[in-house]
């Protein structure tokens, strides 16, 4: 099954404008502002306490891109490849434009949106490519329990480029993050998106920037913030995917790449695990090998979210309703009238009752 839109993928209007502006300021790396419209494609990884611990990014319809660095208990299971089964009750992931003053709750249906179009969903399998790191950046895949149609995800900057014809850039520059703080001045949680746009960024191959600066550490790329904290701020804000504009105003998540940088710090050589650099192939090869790893055909759907008794009705539940005084009767579909309950399945000239 197809769960993957080339055309649709990664719009978005405000970022475009925002991407237009913040080129023409000249400003460098580190530019922060507050996004004031919707990003549909971005989501939340929220525990049962209602606590957000994870940013992510929709990048299909099925498959949502965060780090697992932030998932309480995730290294451990991996270091054991135990079961990932125990985490489905414990997770939900909230995709949608709007997230201020989050009112959905563990009450809200799973099908429909609830508070300010946000999109309930919940975690079905997960991967992660690599099995244990040395810190916090354990960059995975999440497969939700259905596939999101509503709204449209985020592209796959790589895949986008090969699907579009286009050709990337020698220089590496124009990067956004997006991530969900909480503002706490108003004296209550409200959740707001963050972007920061960084319009420089090195490749680490090029000789003259590695002889005169040396190895540039995860921070100065920004892949990740950790414990960022900026006046009313608080520091929640944690995995959260680059994304880079790839075509008018399509943007796509893209630059995992792999460990090979080393840098002194304090006379001790540490490698930097999970750098961001230029390798798109390796980008590329860890989404689209993570989507292939998960189970489409897992029976299982973690819903345990659900109380039942919210939805069940013990008043009305079962009444007949009361037979019409019509002059023109028809046997065709008369129990489904009366009877609402009933559920037919039609395909051609055969009905299945349920």
């Amino acid at each position: 099954m197809r769960y993957y839109d080339e055309v649709n993928c990664g719009r978005s209007d405000y970022l475009n404008n925002l991407f237009k502006s913040v080129k023409k300021s000249n400003v460098s790396y580190g530019f922060e502002t507050l996004i004031d419209s919707g990003i549909p494609w971005m989501a939340r990884i929220v525990n049962h306490n209602r606590t957000t611990v994870c940013n992510g990014i929709l990048v299909t319809q099925l498959h949502v891109l965060t780090n697992f660095g932030c998932i309480e208990g995730i290294e451990k299971l991996v270091e054991q490849q135990s079961d990932y089964n125990q985490l489905y009750d414990r997770y939900q992931v909230r995709i949608g434009e709007h997230s201020s003053k989050d009112v959905c709750d563990t009450n809200s249906d799973g099908i429909l949106n609830c508070s300010s179009k946000v999109l309930l969903r919940y975690i079905n399998v997960l991967h992660i490519r690599h099995p244990a790191m040395a810190n916090d950046l354990k960059y995975g895949v999440i497969e939700l329990n259905r596939p999101v149609t509503t709204i449209p995800h985020a592209c796959i900057y790589q895949y986008q480029m090969d699907f579009l014809g286009l050709e990337e850039e020698n220089k590496v520059e124009n990067v956004i993050s997006l991530m969900w703080g909480i503002d706490l001045k108003n004296n209550f949680d409200k959740f707001e998106l963050n972007a920061y746009y960084y319009n420089e960024t090195f490749d680490y191959k090029d000789k003259r920037f590695a002889n005169t600066f040396g190895c540039k550490i995860r921070e100065d790329y920004l892949m990740v913030i950790e414990g960022f904290k900026n006046g009313m701020w608080k520091n929640i804000i944690k995995g959260a995917p680059l994304l880079r504009k790839v075509k008018d105003n399509q943007f796509g998540v893209y630059g995992i790449g792999e460990d090979t940088c080393v840098k002194n710090f304090n006379k001790e050589i540490k490698h930097i695990q999970e750098i961001f650099f230029v390798t798109f192939k390796s980008a590329q090869y860890f989404i689209f090998h993570s989507l292939n790893e998960v189970n489409h055909d897992e029976e299982y759907v973690g819903n345990e979210f659900y109380d039942i008794s919210k939805f069940y009705d013990r008043d009305t539940c079962g009444i007949v309703r009361k037979k019409d005084n019509l002059s023109y009767k028809s046997d065709f579909f008369e129990n489904e009238a009366y009877y609402p309950w009933i559920l037919s399945i039609v395909k051609g000239d055969h009905a299945c009752m349920g």
